[in-house]
């Protein structure tokens, strides 16, 4: 799946998400499904770097590019540039994300969140969510918020043990 993408960029593509990159369980992002599952990778710069983001998205051959044209207000209360971002979402694509990420691994603490959302895309994308809503459905959303805690507490800050 990944044959097409050469090793420069993977190492590269892998670098820059490190730093930039967003790997994301969604629950109830259907408004007539409040459970329904899905997974997501964002990779967000300014629009003056946007051309990285379409790059990026010709060589994997996935995703797209969206434009948010006026900044935003942060907690702060800073306006921020505006931006692109880079999404990812579709089920037939992300396994690609996966298989790249564990040929071309990330190196910062961004790869215990990818190693979560990585059995997450391969709960989400074995199974069937169209039709009725069964009891095996449920079990895998269950399963899949609770890989959304997980992620979460992945995240977290936690200051380094430097020595004395």
């Amino acid at each position: 799946m990944i044959d097409h993408i050469p090793a420069d960029f993977g190492h590269w593509f892998a670098g820059l998400v490190d730093g930039e990159g967003s790997f994301g369980i969604t629950m109830g992002h259907r408004s007539h499904r409040k459970n329904m599952p899905g997974c997501q990778f964002s990779l967000s710069l300014r629009n003056d770097d946007a051309e990285v983001l379409e790059y990026i998205q010709r060589t994997l051959g996935v995703g797209g590019v969206h434009y948010r044209e006026r900044g935003e207000t942060n907690r702060q209360g800073y306006l921020s540039k505006p931006r692109a971002d880079l999404w990812i979402h579709k089920k037939g694509e992300l396994p690609l994300l996966v298989e790249l990420f564990r040929h071309y691994p990330l190196r910062s603490k961004k790869r215990l969140a990818f190693e979560v959302w990585a059995r997450a895309v391969d709960l989400w994308t074995s199974g069937e969510w169209r039709g009725r809503w069964t009891s095996e459905k449920q079990v895998v959303a269950e399963e899949m918020q609770r890989l959304r805690e997980e992620i979460k507490l992945a995240r977290q800050y936690e200051p380094p043990d430097y020595p004395e």
